[in-house]
């Protein structure tokens, strides 16, 4: 009988660890999944049957690369979105203004580019602000959208986002492209098709 107790108890036990370990896991997976909307509304793509693709880019103004893009986008009349790094924007401003000058849309990618899943409420928060203000001192304008470094976010992270009227976006079919897809695509066409699996 004893026996029998300390089996069910452990087996209780071992039931309770799996469904906690499992809901662990599956929160983690959803701050990072590129379509999770867990912890809140994430904008990754248009609904309907739009034919259109959003050609976004992460990470800079970075010299050389991004006066290039913006030459290869100027040469296809392609319009992109760039949401950059504040400290970036700081160090190369002319890069910023250059990229707004193209016609293209800027987005803020925080300052410093952490991992928010592990910042503080008020880390976020000062990492908005600042990407903010250096777009501003920048380009003369603030933007309303962001995107999570790393898509890494948490309900803080996107209740910030709202709170600073910046709805957080996600890349959707980009996540499934290999690095270093576009290799041999000469043109936005040909890698809005390889995008789109052909």
């Amino acid at each position: 009988m004893a026996q029998s107790i300390r089996i069910r108890a452990m087996l209780a036990s071992v039931l309770a660890g799996t469904a906690v370990a499992a809901g662990i896991g599956a929160a983690g997976y959803q701050s990072m999944a590129p379509t999770g909307q867990w912890y809140g509304r994430t904008f990754t793509s248009v609904s309907g049957s739009s034919k259109q693709i959003a050609l976004t880019y992460d990470d800079g103004p970075n010299d050389p690369h991004t006066l290039r893009l913006l030459e290869v986008l100027a040469k296809h009349e392609v319009r992109a979105t760039f949401f950059l790094i504040g400290r970036y924007v700081q160090q190369r401003p002319d890069i910023g203004r250059e990229v707004i000058r193209s016609g293209h849309v800027v987005g803020n990618h925080t300052f410093t580019h952490p991992l928010l899943i592990f910042k503080s409420d008020a880390e976020i928060r000062e990492e908005l602000q600042q990407c903010r203000r250096s777009l501003l001192d920048a380009v003369g304008a603030h933007s309303s959208l962001f995107r999570p470094p790393f898509g890494g976010r948490r309900p803080g992270t996107l209740r910030i986002a709202r709170e600073l009227g910046c709805p957080a976006s996600r890349p959707d079919r980009a996540q499934n492209l290999k690095p270093g897809a576009w290799r041999g695509c000469d043109s936005p066409a040909r890698w809005g098709a390889q995008a789109d699996g052909g």
